[in-house]
């Protein structure tokens, strides 16, 4: 097998706010098959985050929108030592990890807003993960009679690239595959049970 350069390469780019804001229109594509309900949207900076983007609908709904990645930073760490193998997930892990990372951003954006969440009529999380071993069909059977519950957010969204795939890419050509044909990512949408009424 050919060596790549990066683990999980697929949403990469160049710098961080172009690879949000790639995230943000591949998960918009999927989500609503190129008929989304927003009207304007605001990439929010270093020093204004969380959540990254503040989208308004049509409607004058305010919605939050937190992106953070699914990604075993051990072999990413290992891959870059030239260790280039893959993580071999689980069913049973997935779960865990998911709750990890909700928890997590929680946090972060009760502390940023004081606890004070009025100014969304909508926060969502959006997790993004090119893990090679990784498949839909694993999340789909993981969260089988399972339910999340959060302060902060109404749904967590998993985005995945197209499939079939080859490391991230479109298979056939995995080298050449471009960013413009990212519109048929895959998306997993799990609902979250609110624990207390945001403020």
């Amino acid at each position: 097998m050919k060596a790549f350069s990066r683990y999980a390469p697929y949403y990469e780019m160049e710098n961080d706010e172009s690879k949000e804001a790639d995230i943000i229109r591949c998960w918009k594509d999927s989500k609503y098959r190129g008929d989304h309900p927003f009207v304007s949207g605001k990439h929010l900076t270093k020093n204004e985050d969380p959540p990254d983007f503040v989208l308004k609908t049509n409607e004058d709904t305010v919605v939050g929108v937190e992106i953070t990645e699914l990604v075993d930073q051990q072999t990413v760490s290992d891959w870059h030592k030239g260790n280039q193998c893959y993580y071999m997930w689980t069913s049973e892990e997935i779960p865990k990890r998911i709750e990890a990372i909700l928890r997590k951003k929680e946090g972060k954006i009760l502390k940023k807003h004081e606890g004070d969440l009025s100014a969304f009529d909508d926060i969502l999380l959006l997790i993004h993960t090119d893990e090679g071993t990784l498949r839909f069909e694993m999340i789909e059977e993981a969260f089988k009679g399972q339910n999340l519950t959060s302060s902060v957010f109404s749904q967590v969204d998993i985005i995945m690239p197209p499939k079939p795939r080859c490391h991230g890419y479109l298979e056939g050509d995995p080298e050449n595959h471009p960013l413009s044909d990212r519109n048929v990512n895959q998306l997993y949408q799990l609902k979250c049970q609110p624990v207390v009424s945001r403020q």
